[in-house]
């Protein structure tokens, strides 16, 4: 039972903040280039390839910025989906960089 609780705990949200998901599930379009690497990974949470070539991977979370340095390390090769407000903090991380 402990270890079923501690793997809840560890494994809800993403990252290394443990605990319960806060935050909305986080959606982001990575290139096809990124989705091998996720599938072969086996994150869950994930969607199949888009008509596209791209991945969808949909995780919640509870802190938002280990999220967004992971975010922000692939620039433009990322599409923030959802939830709006990390899209925008998002985009105000990649045009301070640009500063």
């Amino acid at each position: 039972m402990a270890a079923a609780i501690l793997e809840t705990h560890y494994t809800e949200a993403y990252g290394i903040f443990a605990g319960a998901a806060t935050e909305p599930q986080y959606c982001i379009l990575l290139p096809s280039v990124l989705a091998g690497w996720l599938m072969s990974s086996g994150i869950k949470n994930s969607r199949p390839v888009l008509d596209d070539g791209r991945y969808e991977l949909c995780i919640p979370y509870s802190d938002p910025r280990e999220l967004m340095m992971d975010i922000l390390k692939y620039g433009a090769d990322v599409e923030v989906v959802a939830p709006l407000d990390l899209r925008q903090a998002v985009k105000q991380g990649l045009q301070a960089a640009v500063r």
